[in-house]
């Protein structure tokens, strides 16, 4: 389903070609494939989220209640799965608030935050025990606060989808491949910029602001990990597959 909803998105956003690539991108990529196969919320997350971009996408074009409603299941369901949803949450109402014009709208998308915040009451004192537990009582000793070098690493990880240490120890020579990604990442996210600066803006704000509130809240709290933000990669991948262009004599792979 996350493959169908990113086709679906980067579809309504862009156009079906831009669709076409990243749902394949996605349906072929490593990573994507190996956290399908774990009994673990990360990709049920990545679905729920990409359904949430979609509605708050179309609540803003075209100002219709039934997206707010989607609006206000998805951020439920995604805090009820995992509480760190939070973080993308609040990223996601920055944006709305830098995107939407409409102060009509905007009141309304406030009272549908207000509504989710009513609904994930109830597991506000679990969340309470479980921080005061992991993190104040330092029970959590996976994790360290976040370290000025290891703020790209989610992006180096979108790029050639492995850890830097397993790369270095097996495979050192495909280490090049993650700035050749990276650079075709930026050159696509060119490609569309000029096709649409409101809408890459809109799809860039949700690829980077949740890493850096994540990070943020690293300063302070071991809580930076990558695994938090598996679900951005949709994200990633649509604006590599702004590499292709259409032209009058076909499509052009840059």
């Amino acid at each position: 389903f996350t493959i169908i909803l990113t086709y679906i998105l980067a579809s309504k956003i862009f156009d079906e070609k831009i669709g076409i690539t990243a749902s394949l991108l996605l349906a072929i990529n490593p990573m994507h494939v190996l956290f399908s196969q774990h009994i673990r919320v990360y990709i049920l997350l990545m679905l729920v989220f990409l359904l949430s971009i979609w509605a708050s996408y179309n609540f803003m074009e075209k100002k219709e209640k039934k997206y707010l409603i989607l609006i206000i299941a998805s951020y439920t369901i995604a805090f009820y799965l995992h509480y760190f949803s939070a973080i993308f949450i609040i990223a996601q109402t920055i944006i709305f608030l830098i995107i939407a014009k409409d102060k009509k709208l905007i009141k309304k998308y406030i009272i549908g935050l207000i509504i989710v915040g009513l609904l994930c009451s109830i597991l506000l004192p679990y969340f309470l025990g479980q921080y005061n537990y992991m993190i104040n009582q330092g029970n959590l000793t996976t994790l360290s606060k976040v370290k000025i070098a290891e703020l790209p690493y989610p992006i180096y990880k979108f790029s050639i989808m492995m850890d830097l240490s397993s790369t270095l120890q097996k495979w050192p020579y495909l280490i090049i491949t993650a700035p050749l990604v990276l650079l075709g990442f930026i050159i696509g996210l060119f490609n569309l910029y000029k096709k649409d600066k409101r809408k890459t803006l809109f799809i860039l704000l949700n690829l980077i602001l949740p890493i850096l509130i994540l990070a943020i809240i690293g300063i302070f709290s071991p809580v930076y990990s990558f695994r938090y933000l598996t679900y951005l990669l949709p994200l990633y991948l649509i604006p590599i597959s702004g590499l292709i262009n259409y032209k009058r004599k076909g499509y052009i792979f840059l």
